[in-house]
């Protein structure tokens, strides 16, 4: 065996998920470690929502909505099914969404309300459901504000089917 191969065979391997929901694969080395989940930094500390984001989720009377956020597997027709079904329950929504023209192709309502940069942790906690794609951060965010989420995986291929198994 090679110095490089012998190298690779000892070097620590994180695996970005908790060991409490799933363990690693049999094959795992014992230099293999589930670390948990891995959340980018916003730096809570002095982000305050916008006054129209605010407004939206004041007044003890109002009941917290149910968010919509695919995050980078956002498509326009799985946005819309989804909006449509929780406007069809008289829900309020909040969809959270990188893409400008979903709001003016949904259309203004006083219970829709899009956001573009608020951050998970502060959006979560808010929310009575989340639907989303079922990426591993997303899904440890939601874990981590412990609210009840739909999984609606978009890539076969990757890892959200995993994520949605594991939330139900």
């Amino acid at each position: 065996m090679g110095q490089k191969q012998q190298d690779n065979e000892s070097t620590p391997i994180l695996l970005g998920f908790s060991p409490h929901l799933f363990s690693p694969p049999s094959d795992a080395k014992s230099w293999h470690v589930a670390m948990g989940f891995w959340f980018l930094d916003y730096k809570l500390k002095g982000w305050k929502p916008g006054r129209k984001v605010a407004s939206f989720f004041q007044g003890k009377k109002r009941s917290p909505p149910i968010c919509i956020d695919f995050g980078s597997c956002e498509r326009e027709d799985l946005l819309e099914r989804c909006l449509r079904v929780v406007k069809g329950l008289g829900e309020r929504v909040v969809v959270r969404t990188q893409n400008a023209t979903f709001q003016s192709t949904f259309g203004r309502s006083k219970n829709v309300l899009f956001v573009k940069d608020t951050p998970h942790e502060w959006l979560f906690p808010r929310c009575k459901l989340v639907m989303h794609h079922g990426g591993a951060g997303i899904t440890g965010r939601i874990l981590a504000c412990g609210v009840p989420s739909i999984v609606i995986p978009h890539l076969q291929w990757a890892d959200q089917s995993l994520w949605g198994e594991k939330v139900e």
